[in-house]
Order: structure tokens, then C-alpha cells, then sequence
């Protein structure tokens, strides 16, 4: 028994070492490297196409500010708004980004977080990002610990959950049993347009 486990093992490793082997291992990365050059020309094109859309930032007292080409997932929306964040034209009294813990699968942010000027200031409170708001519950959230989404957008087509308007065009509201929650829309914050290749050039604005 010992003996054949001993030659078992000593063909395996003659296979492993042979080429033939070595060519068969490097078919799957060969495929994911030529995969990966695809999906980078095709990104390469897409921002040099006339009809790509990018966020501009009107900023006050000067010209217009491109930002990044229009969020499309979770990710792009976060890049948004930490540059919002750092050129301080979020809407809010305060948003300190503290962590971000979303990428080890906790909530996105945790931040030092205060709506204007005349609302309580809250530390460590913690914030949910979305590209587009749907159906917060589909999240697997709980809204008493999780209370606050800044998303890109929030379309009225495919929404499970009512959103109610309030004072500021940027913030809905919704109700979920005992809670409520608020949602920030980034696309409908003052000075955010969005603008393709195209109308950025007539405005002069090259990239």
C-alpha cells in the first residue's frame, strides 16, 4: 500500500513538472489576461466616445469642474463622492470620512457626519453608498443601524421602496416600520450636471 502511494505520488509530481502540464496551466491565465484586455479597450473607447457622460461640478466663482465619467456601479459612486468630500461641495455642515470598512463586507463608511448647520452632529455614524437606490431591504440591512444612503441616483422605474421628498430636492425620505431613513441623491446635489464629451467641448472643456 505503501509502495503504491509512494509511485502515485511520484507520477503526479512528474506531471505537474512536465511541460505539456505547465502549457495546460497557462491556458485559464491566458484567457482572463486577453478577457481583461478587452474590457480595457472597450473602457478606453467608451471615454473617448463623444456620447460618454461625465459629472461636472459648477463651482462657484469659477468654471466648471470635470469630475469622472457617470458612476455605473457601487464603487465609481464612492469615488464620487470622496472627491465631493475633498473639494468640499457636498451640501453638508460636515462629512468626514473616518473608515471604510464596506470592502471587508461591513457597512460602507463610517463618518463624522452633520446635515447643516442647525442639526445634530453625528460621530461615527454610518453611511450606505449605492450607485442607483432600489430595494434597501434586498441589502440584508437593518435601518436602525444603518439609517443613512448617499447614492448616484434614485430612478422611480424599478423602485421597491416610496421615497418621500422633502425640503432639499437631494434628500427623500422612507419609511421602514419603526424607522425612517434618508437618502442623499449625489445627481440632484446644486452644481452637479451631467454633460457627454460632446457638450463638454462646446463649452470648451477638452479631457
Amino acid at each position: 500500500m505503501l509502495r503504491f502511494q509512494q509511485t502515485v505520488k511520484e507520477l503526479i509530481e512528474t506531471l505537474e513538472g512536465s511541460g505539456e502540464y505547465l502549457a495546460f496551466r497557462q491556458i485559464p491565465r491566458e484567457r482572463k489576461r486577453e478577457s481583461g484586455a478587452k474590457d480595457l479597450a472597450k473602457k478606453k473607447s467608451a471615454i473617448e466616445s463623444e456620447e460618454q457622460n461625465w459629472v461636472v461640478w459648477n463651482r462657484p466663482g469659477h468654471g466648471p469642474m470635470v469630475l469622472t465619467w457617470k458612476p455605473e456601479n457601487e464603487q465609481e459612486a464612492l469615488g464620487l463622492l470622496w472627491k465631493l468630500e475633498v473639494l468640499e461641495a457636498l451640501p453638508f455642515a460636515q462629512f468626514q470620512t473616518l473608515a471604510y470598512p464596506g470592502v471587508a463586507g461591513g457597512p460602507d463608511l463610517i463618518v463624522n457626519f452633520q446635515e447643516d448647520r442647525t442639526s445634530e452632529l453625528s460621530r461615527a455614524a454610518v453611511v450606505e453608498v449605492e450607485n442607483r437606490f432600489y430595494n434597501y431591504k434586498a441589502h440584508g440591512r437593518h435601518p436602525a443601524q444603518y439609517p443613512k444612503i448617499v447614492c448616484w441616483d434614485a430612478p422611480t422605474s424599478g423602485r421597491k421602496i416610496r421615497l418621500t421628498p422633502t425640503s432639499k430636492k437631494y434628500k427623500f425620505t422612507a419609511n421602514m416600520d419603526e424607522y425612517q431613513l434618508h437618502v442623499f441623491v449625489l445627481k440632484l446635489m446644486d452644481g452637479i450636471r451631467v454633460l457627454s464629451r460632446k457638450e463638454l467641448m462646446v463649452q470648451g472643456i477638452t479631457l
